[in-house]
């Protein structure tokens, strides 16, 4: 009976690589859907941000019944947005998209700038080479 127990408890905490494996794509899955929430959130409070400041404008401008430099491109705005909603969601794909292809660069240029400054170190570090890694990471 004792002998028993011990097979069933060891086989039950016996972890395998592809279960390990699994677990950890598990994991990255949740961390990447969790960003992309993240990220949504954050543009529906730029969104509403937006809105309220084009609002605010608009009865600010009303107000004062003159048509500044900075109420012109929030009026010609709202009108867009009444007529074609779709243009907000459209300007917000668009950065959506921009801030994807920054992220997919990053590790590469992080990867760059950690195989210069090696580089730097080893040659003892001139400031010449130096100078040369920052103009040469920021140039992208």
């Amino acid at each position: 009976m004792q002998s028993m127990l011990r097979t069933s408890t060891a086989s039950s905490v016996h972890i395998t690589w592809n279960s390990l494996i699994l677990f950890l794509f598990v994991i990255f899955l949740l961390f990447i859907v969790s960003v992309i929430v993240i990220v949504d959130i954050f543009f529906f409070f730029i969104i509403v941000v937006y809105v309220i400041f084009a609002v605010t404008i608009l009865f600010i401008g009303l107000i004062k019944l003159r048509f500044t430099v900075l109420f012109r491109p929030v009026l010609f705005h709202l009108f867009i947005l009444a007529v074609r909603p779709q243009f907000l969601t459209q300007r917000i794909h668009f950065i959506k998209h921009f801030i994807k292809q920054r992220i997919q660069v990053l590790p590469f240029l992080t990867a760059e700038y950690i195989f210069r400054l090696v580089t730097v170190i080893a040659l003892n570090g001139r400031k010449g080479d130096l100078e040369r890694i920052v103009v040469g990471v920021n140039s992208y």
